[in-house]
């Protein structure tokens, strides 16, 4: 099937488990320093994705205060220019963690397609993408099936592709963010 060869983080997500309205606070970090090449946090070359001492893939969930720190992170974009973009971090779980966070939450308990995603977070991180940032867009292929499509996260933001509205609330990535500045933009299949 298709699918597998498409999904370059773990398995989709359901957004029904953080619809409801929010007031997002924006928050601006300062300056960040300048990225290096081989940076600390990159999804690319990880065979799998790492799991966090909360049991949320990446790098775990956060608390509503801060900037967002180095790591990568799972969320919804709500904005975005060709130098920074707003993101509204949530927690993406899997396997056994989807369960019991399912479970915890009193949902359907193992998660629809293996997969949850807890947005408990009102905050909306602007953070500022790098030069020349890697992106992957999620898309159509000429014969109508999903395919990634590698990019830059500039041109990603001039034209985000079929399969998804982005910027908005189905606009789901994960983003590696290096020094206090995005490095890597990946946008999430969803079922």
């Amino acid at each position: 099937m298709k699918l597998a060869s498409i999904i370059v983080v773990p398995l989709a997500l359901l957004l029904a488990a953080c619809e409801q309205q929010k007031t997002p606070q924006q928050q601006q970090q300062s300056a960040p320093p300048k990225v290096q090449s081989g940076t600390a946090y990159s999804y690319a070359n990880l065979p799998s994705m790492p799991k966090a001492a909360d049991g949320a893939d990446g790098s775990g969930c956060l608390a509503d205060t801060g900037p967002l720190p180095d790591g990568i992170w799972y969320g919804t974009v709500v904005a975005w220019t060709a130098t920074s973009l707003d993101l509204d971090p949530a927690c993406w779980f899997t396997g056994a963690e989807a369960a019991k966070e399912a479970t915890k939450r009193g949902e359907e308990s193992p998660p629809p397609n293996d997969f949850l995603v807890a947005n408990d977070s009102k905050v909306v991180r602007k953070i500022p993408v790098a030069p020349n940032t890697p992106a992957l867009r999620v898309t159509h292929d000429k014969d109508g099936g999903i395919e990634n499509q590698k990019t830059t996260y500039a041109d990603m933001t001039a034209n985000s592709g079929t399969y998804i509205q982005c910027p908005g609330d189905g606009c789901s990535v994960w983003v590696a963010v290096n020094g206090g500045v995005v490095t890597e933009v990946s946008m999430q299949y969803l079922p």
